[in-house]
């Protein structure tokens, strides 16, 4: 009797732990799945901001205009640039072109700001004279000069609008003419309320650099860097402050008017 007490004994022992690993796997598989779907709803695109592409020109050997104190271009792009990003954050998403000194072809520099699906695409320059005197702010958008008779093409490998159709590369800016145009009278009329630019202007010209963009795309050009009072502006942490929270007063502004 005692033996068959035993058996009895170790088959019920044998039963729990058959359901104590059972339990157990049971926990770790509903465990494991728990967190595959915790991951993949916090992978799931949730940032709902606007998304602004800031374009610093030059870079790297493409140095860009030097002024007469022997600050280039390029440097000060960039530091522009770095400046507006800290004046729009945390209200946008801003993405560079170029974030250090290297160059980026310019049909890379829209691509960039397409495969992003930026909002806006902002390109920052910095013109030049061999008159040292002279000086202009200009805020640019992109017209091809054969839009006129221009019409959209078929080709392989180029965007689709949003009817499906192949459009070429040098089109895509034509569809977004006039908000970009918007776009920049709004910039300009911001620029002109920080204190020690010269005059603004807007205008329009083929700009590689804005050629490809499929959304409102302008140059800002901040003045001449030959001419050593804006060169030193330029280089003035205090001044670029204030031309960034002009440009951030730009893109609100018109993202207002575009509700």
């Amino acid at each position: 009797m005692q033996s068959v007490g035993m058996t009895q004994l170790e088959k019920t022992i044998r039963g729990y732990t058959y359901l104590c690993v059972f339990l157990m796997v049971m926990i770790f598989v509903l465990s494991v799945n728990t967190r595959f779907s915790a991951a993949a709803t916090s992978d799931a695109p949730t940032d709902k901001r606007r998304v602004i592409v800031l374009d610093p020109g030059h870079g790297g050997n493409d140095i860009g205009v030097r002024g007469t104190d022997g600050s280039f271009e390029k440097a000060i792009t960039l530091n522009l640039a770095r400046i507006i990003a800290k004046a729009l954050k945390p209200e946008y998403q801003v993405v560079f072109t170029r974030n250090g000194d290297y160059q980026v072809d310019l049909t890379r520099r829209t691509s960039i700001a397409n495969h992003k699906k930026a909002d806006l695409f902002i390109s920052i320059h910095i013109g030049g004279s061999r008159q040292y005197q002279a000086d202009q702010w200009t805020v640019y958008y992109f017209i091809n000069p054969n839009q006129q008779e221009t019409e959209f093409g078929k080709g392989p490998g180029d965007p689709k609008d949003a009817e499906g159709s192949i459009i070429f590369w040098d089109t895509v800016q034509a569809r977004h003419q006039k908000e970009s145009r918007i776009f920049a009278e709004t910039m300009k009329n911001k620029l002109a309320n920080t204190t020690g630019t010269a005059g603004i202007d807007v205008s329009h010209a083929a700009l590689r650099v804005l050629e490809g963009a499929d959304m409102p795309a302008i140059m800002i050009e901040t003045g001449y860097l030959t001419n050593p009072q804006t060169e030193k502006r330029l280089n003035d942490p205090r001044f670029l402050l204030k031309v960034a929270e002009n440009i951030r007063n730009g893109i609100k502004t018109y993202f207002h008017f575009k509700k």
